[in-house]
């Protein structure tokens, strides 16, 4: 078992207002057009860092635990399940496996109509 340890990433933005003004400059001067860059361009780095993040956690989760989040849609339910009669055949030969005939192995699974298992069974020797 491997087991990675993952140092939290100290993040901070520090904006410096006073430089970007002159000594004669008042803060009703200041154009929101500079201020509204500066907090486009943070947005867009945040956005930038969380997708690199969500890479990663996905190349990790991959290696690790031969989890593909690919496989999975965006509400959380997996794409590639078994159907119900795959599923209600599956058990009928793995029911099969439990009889003692050598040369006829039958397994059996009676279902209703809302894929509910009323019954398994395999023929017997």
């Amino acid at each position: 078992v491997k087991v990675r340890f993952c140092k939290p990433n100290v993040h901070s933005l520090s904006l410096d207002f006073v430089a970007k003004m002159s000594p004669t400059t008042t803060v009703a001067e200041v154009d929101d057009s500079s201020a509204t860059s500066i907090v486009e361009s943070f947005d867009q780095e945040r956005k930038k860092r969380k997708v690199a993040e969500r890479r990663v956690a996905k190349e990790i989760l991959l290696e690790e635990a031969k989890y593909d989040s690919s496989k999975v849609d965006d509400n959380g339910k997996r794409k590639d399940f078994l159907s119900w009669q795959d599923y209600f055949m599956a058990m009928a030969f793995l029911t099969a496996q439990r009889s003692k005939d050598p040369n006829t192995q039958v397994g059996a699974c009676i279902v209703d109509q809302e894929n509910r298992i009323l019954s398994l069974g395999y023929n017997g020797f």
